[in-house]
């Protein structure tokens, strides 16, 4: 198998789920609302976002995959936070994060399995990270240590000579492109350090793909909630037409549990995406997703000491209709996610 599944593009389908499955649901369907179709404008709101680790006794996001005949993985603890403006599809992530007390750099801590031999490696933003929509980074920098690794590695973004990374690791500093540095993780071959970093560039570039999938969540809870609060749920499509010969189910629901039984959304309510063979065709290329699982929002709530987010999905890559083998991977765990309106 060609193990690719924190590669930063492949996640970019996530990106595509929200915006085709629940801003352009092409039928929608409440308990009691027939099959109308729902039109929604793309939302203009401007947000800070705020992810942490798991708190109120969930287990940390993991990602799993085959390599071969064994099973590797890493588990994902994250202190991010920064700003999504719509109205430019830009992003960013701040070096401090304000919104912990005390405040803290902004990091990722990833703990990987045996198999991958690149130990506990925390990643700190020292400068603010900058991209517009699917686009690389346009500023940045972070810095990278390890447990297997004796030096703290920078990597920072480039535009010349070439648009990318440099990485500096003491006295030794390489200049590689972004489809070089994407990839460098997966080849043995190359310095364990340089491999450590890009494997933590593309834990950075997962948990940003998921700051996206649960905003888009968040903003299609309120598009839809006269809807949720008169049905208690309603069904979307995925992409169409589906590839011919294939038969997958297609479907996303989305589930409101009224707690206080009084037709209203609440803060300690919980909201569920429920993803039933959800295929997603990436148009820019001939392999597309296929999605299976949940999503779920635990209490709404202002506070983001208390909105947990719980995601177990699976995902297998697609061609001409059919599933690639051993193209899949699995997301399982929880964190805390807020967005503020700016």
């Amino acid at each position: 198998m060609n193990f690719e599944f924190l590669k930063q593009h492949r996640f970019i389908r996530f990106t595509e789920l929200a915006v085709v499955v629940m801003f352009g649901v092409l039928s929608v369907l409440g308990s009691g609302g027939g099959g109308d179709d729902v039109v929604v404008d793309e939302p203009s709101t401007d947000f800070l976002y705020v992810l942490s680790g798991p708190r109120g006794g969930t287990e940390p996001l993991t990602v799993s995959a085959t390599l071969g005949e064994d099973t590797v993985s890493v588990t994902i603890t994250p202190t991010l936070e920064g700003t999504y403006e719509s109205t430019t599809d830009t992003y960013t992530v701040n070096t401090n994060c304000q919104a912990f007390d005390p405040v803290v750099p902004c990091n990722i801590v990833a703990e990987t399995s045996a198999t991958l031999g690149f130990g506990t490696i925390t990643g700190t933003i020292t400068a603010t990270w900058r991209w517009v929509g699917d686009n690389d980074p346009t500023q940045g920098q972070f810095v990278v240590t390890s447990t297997e690794i004796a030096d703290t590695v920078t990597v920072e973004v480039i535009s010349t000579p070439v648009a990318g990374v440099s990485l500096t690791n003491g006295n030794d500093t390489d200049e590689l492109t972004w489809e070089q540095f994407d990839t460098l993780w997966e080849e043995p071959a190359n310095p364990l350090w340089q491999r450590i970093a890009s494997f933590a560039y593309n834990v950075r570039g997962l948990l940003f793909e998921q700051i996206t999938l649960l905003g888009e969540a968040y903003l299609t809870i309120e598009d839809y909630r006269t809807l949720l609060e008169a049905n208690s749920a309603f069904q979307g499509v995925c992409s169409t037409p589906l590839p011919v010969g294939s038969n997958w189910n297609n479907l996303v629901d989305v589930i409101w549990d009224d707690v206080g039984n009084d037709g209203m959304i609440n803060s300690n309510e919980t909201i569920t995406f429920v993803m039933n063979e959800c295929w997603i065709d990436d148009p820019l290329e001939n392999i597309d997703t296929l999605l299976s699982g949940t999503m779920t929002i635990f209490n709404l709530d202002p506070y983001w000491q208390s909105c947990p987010a719980f995601t177990t999905l699976s995902a297998e890559e697609t061609q001409n209709g059919a599933i690639i083998p051993d193209s899949g991977y699995v997301l399982d765990g929880g964190f805390c996610f807020l967005m503020v309106n700016q």
